[in-house]
């Protein structure tokens, strides 16, 4: 379909028009997730791929990799950041986390009861 895979990231995929459109698409797993610089390229492949797989269209996306922005009350950001850095500082030691942990690192500024949450489990993980 034109998309060009990035060097950075493997499961991040470009398609450029020379009118500098360009679309995003992510995939994982089974969910791909997608976005456009114009509405006809988001729609063309919309149709394209419900053409070629059997596939249903959720609509915007709401909530992704467990964690969502739902309007919830806010945590507190001190605790929320302290206990982000120090999971930042154990993965050096611990690589399994590293992911987990960049996830919840990303709502440092803007965070809910939910990323909270996240961050929970991961310590339970690791008791």
């Amino acid at each position: 379909m034109g998309f060009v895979q990035s060097k950075n990231e493997p499961t991040v995929y470009k398609k450029v028009r020379r009118n500098s459109d360009s679309l995003l698409l992510c995939i994982y797993v089974d969910d791909i997730i997608y976005m456009g610089s114009s509405q006809d390229m988001l729609s063309d492949f919309k149709e394209e791929m419900l053409k070629t797989f059997e596939m249903s269209d959720m609509g915007p996306i709401k909530y992704f990799l467990g964690l969502e922005d739902d309007g919830s009350e806010n945590a507190d950001p001190t605790r929320y950041r302290r206990l982000v850095g120090s999971l930042l500082y154990l993965t050096h030691t611990r690589p399994n986390l590293v992911y987990a942990v960049g996830i919840v690192s990303r709502f440092m500024q803007s965070l809910i009861s939910h990323h909270m949450g996240a961050v929970k489990r991961i310590l339970h993980y690791l008791s």
